[in-house]
Parts: structure tokens; C-alpha cells; sequence
């Protein structure tokens, strides 16, 4: 299989060759032998190489379900269906061709013969269909009546397939054929276990002398048959004796009784009476309720000619009740039998009700050689199959000389009924959202009347009971037990002559797409008295009929005109949409279908350009949709045509125009409806009508558009003032604008420069990086120009300045470049480019500024000189800033809460390699007594970046080490603490940590530091109570490393000791694990600590 799945991904990333199947459909007869062909061409070698084929049959039955049935992976063969086969010597050739053998109607359906040759794959598909010749018998090839005797005729059509036939009687005299129309029974289809069907047709004949050899054929026509069947029995049709053959018979009886009164003597002197002999009851093969079934026994052997014959019927109230009683005389020699009023016929008495379902009908007795007789009795009966099903029917023969029964038989009666056939599950072709549907089912040819009626609808795996009716086998109405809100469930009955019954049900609703599309609605039919079950099923596809709003319409500035219909609430999401125009079908541009509330919505648009004779004219928009029988429609009508004009570009007469000399400037107004429009030119800011000559053209209509074109255009002589305005011409159209449209030309004069305005190389920049800026100055004359750069009015250098030469105009052009490292001094500067030429009166000037971040300084730490101060000797602090731009910045200097008296000096600032500001503040005091220990502090604010910046120490005396911090704040920022202050452990007694310990617990470690912070000394403690140092051995652990002894001290208290450690951390450690282990007389115990560390904000430093 793997072979084969490989095989069949090369066939689609190989390039495809010309690989073809070519495959035919099959009919063929029940249980032979198939060939399914599928020959293999295209293929460029003489035979196939099997390694590299594969072969794969697969079969999809009727019921849609598909399963592989062979396959072939270039080296094994796998059948799923037994028997199945492909020989490798005609798959070499290129025949491919499935064996399949004794053939079963579960075989029929579509075959797939897919073939993998290396990289190429080519597949067909064919049908099999599997057919059953019938099997036609009649009960009798040649039939004998008495006139006015009825016979039947059975026509037994067996082992068929498919089950739809048809059987007809024909009627054969004096090669005369004519169609046999009534007293006709056709039974219904009875299934058989391999899957064909058997049907009965019967023929009930009452004939006259006139039909005497006549011919009854039965005529079968099937799908497997070339033409139809017949079969034919010959009909002989004899009189009655005549009553002159009896007076005859009678006095030859007469005649002959007298000769023979000897041999009767003799007779009855040596043979004695012989009893009657009764045959077994006769059936019917199938006793169907109310079909007419035969019912025969014979009475043989008996002497003399005196009978009485009885039957009795026991149903199932278990009571004998007689239903016929008959006795016969003998009248002398001709051996026929009399009734008591002399006639010469039968007498029956039948007791019970007027209408029996029995009647009995006994044939003449029949004389024998030997002297004995016999008599036959045929019942037609009628059965019930509530009354008689399970009944016995007992018969009883009296005879001569014998007051109890001479002989008696009983047979079991066994009625059925017959099982209803569905048809399909009929409904609208075309279901739409919230209108009335009709599902309509047919239950017919079933007997007897007992049916119940249930209709369920099935969605998602669940079903779903909607609907109930039950017929009562007595009752003229249906019972209708169930009807779920929403759903009608109307019946109808139509009882047939021979007792068979047809239902009509028909279940009403309105569908929606929510509850109803694509579920199964199932009527399902249970006969009572076949316990069989059937069910025909439909599944809904509901539909949602789409709703067209009104046509929109918008004009573009073009004039081009665009319609836009929404078109929603449709359900399915297939929908065609087409619009019309002149009865010209167009196609449109349709937005995405999307989903709301489970239905479809989408909006079409059609854009065209709309002409003046299309005024009146309208467009459609059209739909075809699965819930529409005919496409649904929504009109626009033209509206009058009003377009609104669109201007050219404006063109200069000369291209380039001179200082003193006339110039044209001209531009179209296009497409325009109506034609009454006002055009206005304007030089600047000033309209100069006195000093320009206007000409407007004559509106001039298009033939094919219908739409307006005119020119306009105007005359001045060019002056300086007029170099790099915007001259612009204003359209106002009446008909469509209030404001009227607008274009605008550039005016440059030729040989006056035009300059650019400066750009920046790279566009984004920082302190100390090479920039240029870049001015491009073009269309001079003469080639005599001045460039240069300022700031603050200060020419700036290292520029420069390329120019390009003469042009084919006779104009110059020069490109100006400046290069700078901008540094903190040029933080928000301007920089100007000023162009001097002899046709400006004035330099152009253009400005840019260079716009860079502010950012605040980096303060040092405070610095001491000396470092060791000294009570009432001079003391200089000073403090280092550094990279801040712009270099403005403001320092204050504090000692506690008040500024400084004394003389603070402060350097200027200058920029270094960085290209950043660089400073220093000092201040220098005297200290007194009452300094000692006072808080210093310096506060440098820088305005541009809004930051404050703050250094602080505590000033002691006398050489005492000052440990210094330093933190960057906010103007509203608390001090840090100084290293001293972080770094000493707790100062607590003895008593202190004893009460703390026994409020935490035994062997339980603290913390002795304040703050503890990543990169210093952190002390901890652990209370051993009932161990004293000299006999126990305390170890502390930092993880898996024990601490060095140096670091551990032990005291002893009242009870107990406690043990001091000192931890060395480093500044990259978040957290620390501590242990502290216990070895004494006692069991070993030990504590855990997790360290957690801060980091600081700044070193720390000494001053």
C-alpha cells in the first residue's frame, strides 16, 4: 500500500504524460461471471514494468458509499471482494482488467480503475449492473369447465431483478389477441433472500360454450427480457347433461335394474358396506387476509352412494361452530344425487351469518369400477386474518350405517396480510423560508387496515418525532395520537374492491434555514398485523428568497456614473447577478458574499459613463437564485444628466516664459453637461483682467458622449512679481457645484533661479554625526550665483557647490551641500541657504532647523579637598557634569536645609569629543563645630529636559571616613541611605534577639541587616536553644558550599547560644540559599534560610 500511495504522489509532482484508461459499462446476469474492462495506453515502453505500476479498483455502491475492492502496489495484490483478480500477464500488456466472479446484486453500482504508471496517473469510471431474467409458470397448461363453472388461471413470475414488471393477460381466438382488462389479481412483490423478488398475477374465469377453445397467455415484460414473455393455457368448456340424456338414463337404468336385480342379490349377499376414506385438507400456498384461497378435499372409497359430509370452523374463542352441512340420497340406477324437493342438484346448508367467508362447491360423484365412490369438495373462502388466523377447520364424513363420524380431518388455518409499500417522500422543488411546504408520502397495497403512521425529522444525528397517526382495523377514522407545534398532519384513505387499502399522508409547515436545511424528514409506516416496518425519506434543502434594495447611485469627479445594489437575506450563498443596460447584459463587480445571522448578503456595483441620449433610459439589476423561478428584478431610471466639467493640465506658450515677453497660458474644460459654465483666471493673489487678455471658446458637443468640451486661455506679458506665483483658473458649472473647480499652474520665469527647499542626508541624525544638508537651485541664467550657508547670521564653511552646466534650455543648475557634526551647541538651531543672482531683487532664502533631543547631565560624586576635613579649615567641594545638550543648566549647592552663603563658582560650558556640554561647580566653606555630621547637597537642574539631579553626603569631622551615596531624583525625591547606614548589622541587645527568636520559633534564622543589597556583607543569626558552644558544632552552608569559620561566631545565653554569620554576596546574585546545621549529643537538626537581595541604584563611594 505504501508503494502505492508513492506512486500516487509522483503523479502529481512529475510532469503529467499522456497515460489514458479507457473503461466501458457491463451488464450481466445474476450469479455469472464479470469482466470489468480497463486497457491501459499511452505508456512509451512495449510492456509495462511492474515494479513501477500500480493498479487501484474501487467501487461506490448505490446507497454512496465507496470501497476499495482491489489494488495492486507493483508487487503484492490485495482483493477486498473474494475472488477478485487482475493477472499480472495482462497487466504487463496494458490490460487492467477486474475479474470479479459469481456476480451479486450487492455488486451493481460504479466502478473506478485508477492506474499509476512511474510518475503519471490517468483514471476511469464505469458501471456494473446486475440483472435477473424471471421465471414464468402457469398453474395449468390446459384448463377444463363446465359452463357456468368458475376456474382461476395462476401466473407465477419468479427470481427477477429489478423489481420493476409488468403482467397482462391476452385472450387467443381465431388468431384474434385482445387484452384481458378485468377480474384480474395481481399480488404484490414478495422479496426473496438473495435479494430478487416473485409476483403473482391471477385470472378468474366464468365461461360460456363461446369460449371453448379459446387461449389465455400470459404476458411478462422486464428490463432483462430482449422481448416479452408469454405463456398460454387452452380452455375446454363442456356443457351440462341435458335432462333428455336423463329420462334416457333413466329408462335405460330401469331396463338395466331389472336384468341386473340378480347380481344384486348376489351382490349385496357377499361384499358388505365399505367406509368412506377423506383425504387431507388442501391449501392455498399463502392464505392472504380477504384474497380468495382454495381450500379442497376429496371423499374416495365409500359404498354405498349415502353421505353426509360436515365442517366445522374453531376460531379463537376456542367454540366449534359449524359452518357447513351436507347429506345426500339415492335415487336409483343413474347414481345421481337428489335434494329432498326432487331437483337434481346439491342441497348446503350453511349456519351462521348471511354472508359466510366460506363457500363450498361439491363436484358429482364419481363411480368406479369396483363399485365404489368418491366425491370432491373445493372451498372458496375469504379469511379474515383477526377471525381466522390460527383458526382449525374440521371435516367430518357420516356415511350409511354409522351414527358417529366415518372420518374426520382438521387443519390449522395461517392467514397473513400484506406488508405496505412507500413510495418516495414527494415535495416542492423549490423550498423557501417561512412559506408553506407539503411533504406528501404513499402508503398503499397493504391489508389488513391496522397501520400506524409516524413522521420524525433527523439533523445533526438526532431525530426528532413530529407527527403520529394510527388506523384502527375497524375504525373509519385515524386517531391521530401526536402533532408538535408548527406542523399540520393531514391523511387521506382510498379502500380498494379487493380489500387493500392506500393512505395518503401529508405533513404541512412553513421551513427555515435554521431548523429545517439539510435534515432528513422520514415517514415511517408499522403494519400491525405484518410487524414489518418501512420508511421512505426526503432531505430538505431550504432556501431563502433574496431581498434587492433600492438602487444607489454616485458620480465620480469623471463623470463616470456607479450604481451599487444591496442584495441580502439569501440562503444558499449561490447566486448569479447581472445588470442591463440598453438591454445589453453586463458584467458587474460584486463584493465578497459574507454571512449574518446565517443568511448571505452582498453588494453589486456596475460603473459606466453615461451619455446624453441615455436621459430616460433605464438600468436593471438582476437576480437568479435557487428560490426563484424566475429572476427578480430591481429598475433605475436615468436621471437627467448632469456632469460637472473636468479641467486639464494648464500648458505654458512658451515653456518657458520671459522677463517683459507675452505668454499663453491654455488648459481644456472636458466633459461637461449642461453647457452653461462661467470661467475665471487669477494671477496670485490679484486678478489682473485690465493688463491680460481672456479668450473662452464656444462649447463644442461630443456625438458619441453628448457631452460639452470647450478651451480657455489667457495672454499677459510676464514681470518680475510674477516669478514663482500660482496662476489658477476656476470652472463654475451651475448645474452641478456651488464652489467652482479648480487649477493651478507654477509661473517661473525663465533664467530666474527656483531653489528647493533643504533636505537632510541621512534624514535622521544624533550628536556628532556627519550630516549633510542639501539645497538644489535650478533654471538659472546667466551662470552667476551665489550660494551660502548661516546660522545666527554667521556664514558657515565646508561647503559644497556643484554645478551641472548649460542645458539644452540655456539654463544652469547647481546643487549646494553643507557638512556639519552638529554638537550640543547646535541643539534646535536654524540654518539658512540665501541664493543672490542678477534677476532677483532679493537673495531667496530658505530655513530649516536641526532639531536634536535634550538630555541631562551626568553628575559626578562629590569630591573633598581636603579629603579629611577639619573643623574651622577651608573646605572645597566640587562636582563634575557631563554629556547634557543644550548646555544651559542651573547648580545649586545645600548644606541641611539651606543654601549656601558662601561664593559657589561655576565653569562654562564646552563641548566635548562626544559633542556634548561639559562642566564643573564647586563651592568652598569654612567648617565649624555644629557642621559635624549636617547633610551636604548639590541640585543641578537642567530646563530643557525638565531633569533635577542630586548629590548628597554626611559632613564629619575631625577624620572621620564619610561614606557618600549618590541617586538620581525627581524634584520631589527622597534622600538614599548612606553605605554606613545600609551596611551595619542591627544594633539589638541580647534580649532583643531572644524574645524575637522565641516569638519565630526553634532553630529558626533571621536576618540581623537592614536592606540587605547584592555586592555587600549580610549578617544572619540562628537561637540553638538547649546547646551550648563549647559542646555543639554549628556549621553554616551558601548553597552546597560551607561558610569559612572566620565568618561564624557563637554565644552563649541563659538556655542556649546563638550564632552569627557573616555572608559575602556579589552584586550578581538575586537570592542566596543559607542552612545552618546543629551536630551535638542530640539528633542532628538543621534550619534553611532564603537570602532574597536588592540591587543598588549607584555604587557607593568613599570620600
Amino acid at each position: 500500500m505504501g508503494r502505492l500511495i508513492y506512486l500516487a504522489l509522483l503523479s502529481h509532482i512529475a510532469v503529467t504524460q499522456k497515460l489514458q484508461v479507457t473503461v466501458s459499462d457491463v451488464s450481466a446476469q445474476l450469479h455469472e461471471d464479470v469482466l470489468m474492462p480497463c486497457r491501459v495506453t499511452g505508456y512509451r515502453t512495449p510492456e509495462l514494468d511492474l515494479p513501477n505500476v500500480g493498479v487501484k479498483w474501487s467501487f461506490r455502491s448505490q446507497n454512496e458509499t465507496e470501497e476499495e475492492v482491489y489494488s495492486f502496489n507493483g508487487a503484492e495484490h490485495k482483493a477486498s471482494r473474494v475472488g477478485a483478480q487482475i493477472t499480472e500477464k495482462e497487466l504487463r500488456k496494458g490490460n487492467a482488467t477486474l475479474f470479479i466472479p459469481q456476480i451479486k446484486l450487492s455488486d451493481a453500482g460504479r466502478y473506478k480503475c485508477t492506474v499509476f504508471v512511474w510518475s503519471n496517473k490517468a483514471e476511469g469510471g464505469s458501471s456494473l449492473s446486475v440483472l435477473a431474467n424471471p421465471k414464468v409458470t402457469l398453474s395449468s397448461s390446459a384448463i377444463s369447465v363446465k359452463v357456468g363453472d368458475e376456474r382461476s388461471i395462476s401466473c407465477a413470475v419468479s427470481q427477477f431483478y429489478p423489481e420493476n414488471i409488468e403482467v397482462q393477460w391476452f385472450e387467443l381466438s381465431n388468431d384474434k389477441v385482445s387484452s384481458v382488462a378485468g377480474d384480474i389479481c395481481t399480488g404484490a412483490l414478495v422479496d426473496n433472500p438473495d435479494g430478487t423478488f416473485n409476483v403473482t398475477s391471477r385470472l378468474r374465469l366464468r365461461p360460456t360454450l363461446e369460449d371453448n377453445e379459446k387461449r389465455y397467455q400470459c404476458t411478462v415484460e422486464h428490463k432483462t427480457l430482449p422481448q416479452n414473455f408469454s405463456v398460454a393455457a387452452a380452455l375446454s368448456v363442456t356443457e351440462r347433461q341435458s335432462w333428455m340424456g336423463i329420462i334416457i338414463g333413466c329408462i335405460a337404468g330401469v331396463v338395466a335394474a331389472a336384468v341386473a336385480v340378480i347380481a344384486i342379490v348376489v351382490y349385496a349377499k357377499f361384499f358388505k358396506t365399505v367406509p368412506p376414506k377423506l383425504t387431507d385438507i388442501s391449501l392455498s400456498e399463502r392464505l392472504v387476509h380477504m384474497e380468495k384461497a382454495s381450500i379442497s378435499f376429496q371423499v374416495t372409497g365409500f359404498r354405498p352412494q349415502i353421505l353426509g359430509i360436515r365442517a366445522y370452523l374453531t376460531c379463537k374463542d376456542c367454540i366449534p361452530k359449524r359452518i357447513f352441512h351436507w347429506t345426500s340420497t339415492e335415487t336409483g340406477a343413474n347414481g345421481h344425487l337428489q335434494t329432498p324437493n326432487g331437483r337434481d342438484e346439491f342441497e348446503l346448508l350453511i349456519h351462521g351469518e348471511e354472508e359466510s367467508p366460506f363457500i363450498f362447491n361439491l363436484s358429482e360423484f364419481e363411480k368406479h369400477k369396483d363399485n365404489t365412490f368418491s366425491i370432491s369438495c373445493n372451498i372458496a373462502a375469504f379469511l379474515d386474518l383477526y377471525q381466522h388466523n390460527g383458526a382449525m377447520l374440521k371435516i367430518q364424513v357420516f356415511h350409511k350405517g354409522h351414527t358417529s363420524p366415518a372420518a374426520e380431518k382438521e387443519v390449522e388455518l395461517h392467514v397473513v396480510g400484506v406488508a405496505p409499500r412507500l413510495s418516495k417522500v414527494f415535495m416542492p422543488r423549490s423550498l423557501v423560508q417561512h412559506e408553506d411546504c407539503a411533504l406528501t408520502c404513499l402508503i398503499s397495497c397493504f391489508k389488513p387496515r391496522g397501520i400506524q403512521i409516524i413522521w420524525s425529522r433527523s439533523q445533526n444525528g438526532c431525530l426528532l418525532d413530529i407527527a403520529e397517526a394510527t388506523f384502527q382495523i375497524e375504525a373509519n377514522n385515524a386517531e391521530k395520537l401526536r402533532e408538535r407545534n408548527g406542523y399540520t398532519h393531514s391523511i387521506s384513505e382510498a379502500p380498494f374492491p379487493d380489500r387493500t387499502h392506500c393512505i395518503t399522508s401529508m405533513l404541512k409547515f412553513k421551513p427555515t434555514v435554521s431548523e429545517h436545511h439539510r435534515s432528513d424528514f422520514i415517514c415511517k409506516a408499522v403494519h400491525e398485523s405484518t410487524k414489518h416496518e418501512a420508511e421512505s425519506k426526503a432531505t430538505l434543502e431550504v432556501t431563502v428568497t433574496p431581498v434587492l434594495n433600492p438602487i444607489q447611485y454616485v458620480r465620480s469627479p469623471e463623470g463616470h456614473i456607479t450604481l451599487e445594489c444591496k442584495i441580502h437575506s439569501f440562503f444558499p450563498g449561490d447566486i448569479e447577478i447581472f445588470w442591463l443596460k440598453d438591454g445589453v447584459r453586463n458584467t458587474p463587480e460584486i463584493t465578497d458574499i459574507k454571512t449574518e445571522l446565517g443568511l448571505f448578503y452582498c453588494v453589486s456595483k456596475f460603473t459606466f459613463l453615461p451619455s446624453q441620449r441615455d436621459q430616460g433610459k433605464t438600468v436593471t439589476c438582476s437576480i437568479k437564485h435557487a428560490s426563484l423561478k424566475e429572476p427578480k428584478e430591481v429598475v433605475w431610471r436615468m436621471i437627467p444628466i448632469v456632469v460637472p466639467p473636468r479641467i486639464s493640465e494648464i500648458s505654458s506658450d512658451p515653456l518657458y516664459p520671459e522677463l517683459g515677453k507675452p505668454v499663453t497660458l491654455s488648459c481644456g474644460i472636458e466633459e461637461f453637461f449642461p453647457e452653461k459654465c462661467t470661467v475665471m483666471w487669477q494671477i496670485g493673489d490679484s486678478v489682473r483682467h485690465s493688463e491680460c487678455e481672456i479668450n473662452e471658446g464656444n462649447p463644442v458637443i461630443n456625438p458619441d458622449t453628448g457631452l460639452f468640451n470647450s478651451k480657455t486661455s489667457i495672454t499677459f506679458k510676464a514681470r518680475r512679481e510674477d516669478h514663482d506665483k500660482l496662476i489658477s483658473v476656476s470652472v463654475l458649472h451651475y448645474a452641478t457645484m456651488v464652489m467652482p473647480e479648480r487649477k493651478q499652474h507654477h509661473f517661473l520665469l525663465k533664467g530666474v533661479p527656483r531653489v528647493s527647499d533643504i533636505i537632510f542626508e541621512p534624514p535622521f541624525f544624533g550628536y556628532g554625526q556627519l550630516i549633510s544638508l542639501i539645497c538644489d537651485v535650478t533654471g538659472f541664467y546667466p551662470n552667476d550665483i551665489t550660494a551660502e550657508w548661516y546660522t545666527n547670521g554667521m556664514k558657515l564653511d565646508n561647503i559644497t557647490n556643484i554645478g551641472s552646466g548649460e542645458d539644452e534650455n540655456g539654463l544652469f543648475h547647481l546643487k549646494s551641500s553643507l557638512h556639519i557634526r552638529p554638537t550640543a551647541l547646535y541643539y534646535n538651531k536654524d540654518i539658512s541657504f540665501l541664493v543672490s543672482h542678477p534677476s532677483l531683487r532679493e537673495p531667496i532664502k530658505k530655513q530649516v532647523a536641526i532639531l536634536l533631543p535634550a538630555l541631562p547631565p551626568n553628575v559626578s560624586e562629590f569630591l573633598m579637598i581636603p579629603s579629611q576635613p577639619e573643623v574651622n579649615k577651608p573646605l572645597i567641594l566640587r562636582v563634575c557634569m557631563a554629556d547634557y545638550a543644550p548646555g544651559y543648566i542651573q547648580v545649586r549647592w545645600f548644606k541641611s536645609s539651606r543654601c549656601f552663603e558662601e561664593e559657589v563658582s561655576s565653569t562654562e560650558p564646552q563641548i566635548a569629543t562626544n559633542a556634548l556640554c561639559f562642566s564643573e561647580s564647586q563651592v568652598q566653606f569654612i567648617p565649624r563645630m555644629n557642621d559635624h555630621n549636617c547633610q551636604l547637597r548639590c541640585e543641578v537642574e537642567h530646563p530643557e529636559s525638565g531633569k533635577i539631579t542630586e548629590k548628597s553626603c554626611t559632613l564629619v569631622l575631625k577624620g572621620t571616613t564619610i561614606y557618600c551615596d549618590s541617586s538620581l531624583y525627581e524634584t520631589d525625591g527622597p534622600f538614599g541611605q548612606t553605605k554606613e547606614q545600609r551596611l551595619s548589622p542591627l544594633r539589638q541587645s541580647k534580649e532583643e534577639l531572644l524574645s524575637q527568636f522565641e516569638e519565630a520559633g526553634v532553630l529558626k534564622i533571621q536576618c540581623s541587616t537592614k536592606n540587605p543589597r547584592a555586592g555587600e556583607d549580610v549578617i544572619l543569626c540562628c537561637k540553638v536553644p538547649g546547646c551550648y558552644s563549647n559542646d555543639t558544632d554549628i556549621y553554616w552552608y551558601k548553597g552546597m558550599y560551607p561558610v569559612n569559620s572566620r565568618n561564624i561566631r557563637n554565644e552563649d545565653f541563659e538556655g542556649g547560644c546563638i550564632s552569627y554569620v557573616t555572608i559575602e554576596t556579589n552584586e550578581a546574585e538575586d537570592e542566596c540559599n543559607i542552612r545552618c546545621e546543629v551536630i551535638s549529643d542530640e539528633p542532628r537538626q538543621d534550619a534553611c534560610y532564603t537570602l532574597k537581595l536588592q540591587k543598588a541604584l549607584v555604587a557607593a563611594a568613599v570620600c
